[in-house]
């Protein structure tokens, strides 16, 4: 990097790498490597499937086997799904926001 100067990045440290002259070459070659990467992988994400004979498979969206909850009717869907109590979950927020910023305060403290 040409104008380092400090620790901290700014703005201006920014602007200063804009005015490298390798600058416009190294955004081209950032750009055509990121497009070149996906279609590359695309490839081999069909080879892997052709491998592993599951191209012709679905994509299934199962509930988490360790979910709890009532059944009850969805007002979109219509069908029967596991639902969560708001009340509960609002619950379970009080009592893991205050130890969490319980834990982090500890360690802020420590490293002051």
């Amino acid at each position: 990097i040409l104008c380092y100067h400090s620790i901290k990045w700014s703005l201006s440290e920014n602007i200063c790498l804009m005015k490298n002259p390798l600058f416009p070459l190294h955004s081209f070659f950032v750009a055509v490597w990121g497009a070149l990467f996906l279609i590359f992988w695309r490839r081999r994400n069909a080879v892997l499937a052709f491998e592993w004979k599951v191209q012709k498979h679905q994509i299934l969206n199962l509930p988490r086997k360790h979910f709890y909850g009532r059944l009850q009717i969805s007002p979109i869907t219509g069908a029967r799904e596991l639902y969560y109590p708001r009340r509960l979950r609002y619950l379970k927020y009080c009592v893991t926001y205050p130890f969490l910023v319980l834990m982090l305060s500890v360690t802020v403290a420590v490293m002051i």
